[in-house]
């Protein structure tokens, strides 16, 4: 048995501010600790220690010591019948278990003796463990710290069982220990519905103080220091658990569920409620601005398509009439070939000429909105229109000396004038003034910019304690997106202008990454977020087999590509013409694979009908994807579903302490004194937050079903 220094000799009752003070690392507590460590490892030198974060640097550098390489002895070759190197342990990292064994079960003896501020060093000695990988030791430990029942003596009434007690919790719910004085835990309406049928629970409580509450730091924008909590989250920086990762027990464990459940119902959930909340207002306006710049532009090309059409019927008519009233019937015309042709007949090839710049005048300035005048550029191009160089080559110009010419082109441009000043401008005018979302998009980008600084402040608080490396893939895709919609904010408001084709494409992009954001959002609550995690598992574990089916599609798509190259399509006998070759390049024929894949529809091979070798590789390949390779994914999918869904409300939990680790590293201040805390009160020295420990119900027959698991462990 592992003698320990008994620290409170006479076995006192805690009072309520000793509880209250039980995550705070004291100077007597070290003092203390320090005599332990004197009683277990014979080490007295520990002038350095003078916190608990100095404990924690002192226990790194004397409990967790590397070996020097072992040598190997030299033999000769006849003399090895196992060469050394095989089983040589020197390049294994050099882990001293049972050093930091015993300071554990010291900890764990003095909690059982009612001396519960030792579990700081383990509270602070956790993320430390999982860091060094320290795998079975953490196993160990969390089994220890698994549905500990609360001490008989923390009860105010007392001589009474407090070991079974009706609830209509759902498991695992969890309260602040010890109740601070200032504020109760206040029901949310959103509690019906996690409520339960009654049931026996007993109380247990998570035996580390100090695991949820911070250091002091004196600032506020990039505080120094992160609890023992926070560096167990970030200690995985991968998006879903890894299995083989040292914090997956703890991960798995329920003590640790229901610290999650007791910071969502306290504080996570009314920030991520009042998240979404922004969310959709700044959704609502994201897509309200697009729609108005949308149907803007909409009505606005329609207005002058309109317009446009009016203008060419205009100059059509005014052409003729130039002509009519300049040539007349074309009897000073030399040219036969006009002779014989009517006035609009000769004069179409002009006309289309006038047409197609006009046309093109229009596009050319929908490009240039709103900095241009449409009117005016449309205007002037069908006044200039009379003068394109094209015209010269027409038959009819051709045909017509210069100085009929010059009267033809003075007539066509009195003529439009007139008719172009009949034309109504009411409707252009209209959709050129009416409202657009730029100041919409304003208020989006200010919303935008707001979340952008609280999640720099999230990454600056991590690089500043170390942990930058752990940033998650999601947090730069919020940077990327937020950036991306801004970006998409100044091209709409014409502080970027790269044209309406480069504008609809941000748009495009940006609609629908917010609508993911959306769905990214809602997977926080338990109903969504665990089928997504599902589907997440699912595609991670047939990832090789979607691969090789790429690459047999592919393989097929290049082969089938290059042999229909050189056997031509059969000929179509009700048309009179070869039959269109649907392999003409690769882009195609993947995409006639794909469909045959998915759908098993062959009609892409209906040009080559009567070709023996094409129905036999049709054949094969039906059998060996669609039946095989297809029946197989279904398969895996159906294994890897039953497996995965039994983990996936763990990696949930995970994903949900994330977001919890965000709020309280991106929105909570270190000090009382800062201008936003008096309103929202959230402060890392908070109690009403980051109380010492928590108790939460657990199932009394879960209870029962955990001591006999580990009764027949231990046998």
């Amino acid at each position: 048995m592992i003698y320990c220094y008994n620290y409170f000799e006479t076995n006192k009752p805690y009072k309520y501010n000793d509880f209250d003070k039980l995550s705070d690392p004291d100077e007597e507590f070290i003092n203390e600790i320090k005599k332990v460590f004197e009683s277990l490892y014979d080490i007295d030198n520990m002038n350095d220690v003078k916190d608990i974060d100095s404990l924690m640097i002192f226990i790194q550098k004397n409990l967790m010591k590397k070996s020097k390489k072992s040598e190997i002895n030299e033999l000769n070759d006849d003399q090895q019948t196992i060469y050394p190197e095989i089983y040589n342990e020197s390049d294994i990292k050099w882990k001293n278990d049972e050093l930091i064994r015993k300071l554990i079960n010291c900890c764990l003896r003095k909690n059982k003796e009612s001396k519960h501020k030792f579990m700081l060093v383990i509270s602070h000695l956790l993320p430390i463990l999982v860091e060094k990988s320290y795998k079975n030791l953490v196993e160990e430990l969390v089994k220890e710290l698994t549905y500990v029942k609360v001490p008989q003596e923390w009860f105010r009434e007392k001589n009474k069982n407090h070991e079974n007690f009706l609830s209509i919790h759902e498991d695992l719910w969890g309260y602040r220990f010890p109740k601070h004085k200032t504020k109760k835990i206040q029901s949310s309406i959103f509690d019906r519905f996690e409520r339960e049928p009654r049931h026996h629970v007993t109380l247990c409580y998570v035996p580390l103080p100090g695991l949820c509450t911070f250091p002091d730091d004196d600032n506020n924008l990039f505080p120094g220091g992160l609890s023992p909590f926070i560096k167990l989250i970030m200690s995985n920086n991968d998006e879903v658990l890894d299995d083989k990762h040292t914090s997956t027990k703890i991960f798995e464990s329920p003590f640790f569920h229901a610290i999650i459940k007791f910071k969502w119902h306290l504080f996570g959930r009314a920030y991520h409620l009042l998240t979404l909340f922004m969310y959709i207002i700044f959704f609502i306006l994201f897509v309200s601005s697009i729609t108005l710049d949308f149907n803007k532009r909409t009505n606005i090309f329609n207005a002058i398509k309109d317009y446009s059409g009016e203008i060419i019927i205009a100059a059509s008519k005014s052409y003729i009439a130039a002509i009519t009233a300049t040539i007349g019937d074309f009897d000073n015309v030399t040219n036969s070939i006009v002779n014989n042709l009517t006035i609009a007949e000769a004069v179409k090839s002009n006309i289309d000429v006038i047409t197609a710049t006009i046309y093109n005048a229009a596009l050319d300035a929908e490009a240039k909105l709103p900095d241009i005048d449409i009117v005016s550029a449309i205007y002037n191009a069908t006044i200039e229109a009379i003068n394109n160089t094209k015209i010269n080559d027409t038959i009819i110009t051709s045909a017509i000396n210069n100085v009929t010419i010059a009267v033809i082109n003075n007539n066509y441009k009195m003529e439009i004038k007139k008719a172009i000043n009949m034309i109504e401008l009411t409707a252009i005018n209209e959709a050129i003034n009416s409202i657009d979302g730029r100041q919409l998009m304003i208020v989006c980008i200010i919303l935008v910019a707001i979340g952008i600084l609280f999640i720099i402040r999230y990454i600056i608080i991590l690089v500043k304690n170390g942990l930058g490396k752990q940033c998650l893939v999601s947090t730069y895709f919020l940077i990327t997106l937020k950036i991306l919609i801004i970006i998409t904010g100044l091209m709409e408001l014409k502080l970027l202008d790269y044209g309406l084709e480069i504008l609809g494409v941000f748009q495009s992009i940006s609609l629908f990454l917010i609508w993911f954001c959306l769905f990214w959002i809602l997977f926080y609550f338990k109903n969504i977020g665990v089928f997504a995690i599902v589907i997440i598992r699912i595609c991670r574990k047939t990832l090789c087999l979607i691969f090789l089916l790429v690459i047999i599609l592919f393989a097929v798509a290049h082969s089938t590509m290059v042999y229909f190259s050189t056997v031509p399509p059969e000929f179509d006998d009700d048309k009179n013409v070869p039959k269109e070759n649907t392999f003409e390049n690769y882009v195609k024929s993947f995409d006639n694979e794909w469909i045959g894949f998915t759908s098993s529809s062959y009609e892409f091979l209906d040009s080559w009908k009567i070709n023996y070798l094409v129905i036999l590789v049709k054949i094969l390949f039906s059998l060996f994807t669609s039946i095989i390779i297809m029946n197989l994914l279904i398969a895996v999918i159906n294994n890897i579903y039953d497996d995965v869904y039994q983990r996936a409300y763990t990696e949930w939990t995970v994903v949900r302490a994330r977001l919890i680790a965000f709020i309280e590293l991106a929105f909570s201040l270190p000090k009382d004194d800062f201008f936003i805390n008096s309103i929202f009160n959230f402060t890392r020295k908070n109690k009403d937050y980051f109380p010492p420990t928590i108790i939460y119900e657990v199932s009394a027959e879960k209870i029962k079903e955990w001591n006999i698991s580990k009764t027949s462990n231990i046998v």
